[in-house]
Order: structure tokens, then C-alpha cells, then sequence
């Protein structure tokens, strides 16, 4: 028997001991890397599908009121990155 996770929208996650057929089908939150790194552009995509958005811009203009809104660019440096 493994521990896993189980979680949902509108869910508490909560542990449970399952065989290890079905914690092969979970999700594991044991690596750094799934926790930090965020979504890939499919995730992202099918995350904008289900709640009815073609792109973030979309989903963000529905949702930020126009009041404060910035419509101009930023006027900020260049951002540095590890190479530089």
C-alpha cells in the first residue's frame, strides 16, 4: 500500500491508502520540480478551455475591472536573467 493525494475543485486535499494500480493514476506531489516550475502550455490551455477562454488576456479583460486597468506600458528596465 502507498499514501496518496486526492484533491478537486472545491475540495480539500486529503491522504488515503490506496493500492499501487490506482496511485500509478494520481497525481504525486513529491517532486520540486511539478510543484514550482507551473504549467505547461497544454495545462495552460486546457485550463482556459474549461472555464471558457481562448487565451489569459481574454480571461484576464473579463475579469479586471476597466477602473484599474494600466492601458500604456510599463516604463521599467530591461529584466536580468541568470546569464547576464
Amino acid at each position: 500500500m502507498q499514501r496518496c493525494v486526492l484533491g478537486g475543485a472545491g475540495s480539500a486535499l486529503r491522504t488515503f491508502r490506496c493500492s499501487a494500480s490506482v496511485s500509478a493514476r494520481m497525481f504525486r506531489y513529491d517532486a520540486f520540480a511539478d510543484r514550482h516550475i507551473g504549467p505547461s502550455r497544454l495545462e495552460k490551455q486546457q485550463m482556459l478551455d474549461f472555464v471558457g477562454f481562448a487565451t489569459l488576456d481574454k480571461l484576464t479583460n473579463s475579469n479586471v475591472p476597466n477602473q484599474i486597468k494600466l492601458e500604456k506600458e510599463l516604463d521599467l528596465p530591461q529584466a536580468a536573467d541568470e546569464y547576464s
